[in-house]
């Protein structure tokens, strides 16, 4: 039987695993067309925000949104990567947006977050 505890340190787990995975996404936004190559990334340049992330290599391109504020990357086991650009009206910074994501996927009725979008506001 779950315990109240047990849920609340999977949660907690879930959600240092999900920071490490943003910080290691914006530690790539980064790298250079050489080094990203040899790591196993592609660029993706993201012409109406001005942004370029690197994806990995072996994810699909999905083609750009038909309003050019980004893209979605699929691996070969589902895994989905979305990478998108919009105007940041309400001045948030990547930790308030972050824990904003953290906020709203708490009181969803699911309990755990599934997906935490990754976006880049100008």
């Amino acid at each position: 039987m779950e315990r109240a505890t047990d849920r609340v340190s999977g949660t907690e787990s879930l959600l240092r695993r999900s920071a490490a995975c943003l910080a290691c996404l914006l530690a790539g936004l980064s790298l250079e067309n050489g080094i990203s190559a040899q790591l196993g990334f592609q660029p993706y340049i993201n012409a109406r925000f001005g942004y370029r992330i690197d994806y990995p290599a072996d994810f699909i391109p999905q083609g750009e949104a038909d309003n050019s504020d980004g893209q979605v990357f699929i691996g070969k086991d589902g895994a989905e990567l979305r990478a998108w650009g919009g105007y940041n009206v309400f001045q948030a910074t990547p930790a308030s947006a972050l824990q904003e994501e953290l906020r709203r996927s708490r009181s969803s009725d699911a309990g755990l977050p599934t997906k935490l979008p990754v976006g880049i506001s100008l």
